[in-house]
């Protein structure tokens, strides 16, 4: 069977809240949409993350300045990860 999506789940999250957040597709609230859609998205595939409202706050407008790439959302996803059973 060939894989027509080989991407991992959480590369797609980063791709579309970067693209969200980036692309300004929203008159308004696209730092938010990103960061939700980001979190919705990682609840729906079991990705449990710990983080504070300051650490959200600050990656959305690090992705909004251009501070913050796809690379470090990825980082900053594994960096906040945990494992539920441990």
């Amino acid at each position: 069977m060939v894989k027509i999506y080989s991407r991992s789940w959480k590369i797609k999250i980063v791709a579309i809240m970067f693209s969200l957040i980036q692309n300004h597709g929203f008159v308004d609230g696209n730092k938010r949409i990103g960061i939700a859609i980001m979190l919705l998205l990682m609840q729906i595939n079991d990705i449990k993350t710990k983080y504070t409202q300051k650490e959200l706050v600050e990656l959305g407008l690090g992705i909004a300045d251009g501070s913050i790439d796809e690379k470090e959302i990825k980082r900053w996803i594994k960096n906040h990860e945990f494992d539920s059973l441990k």
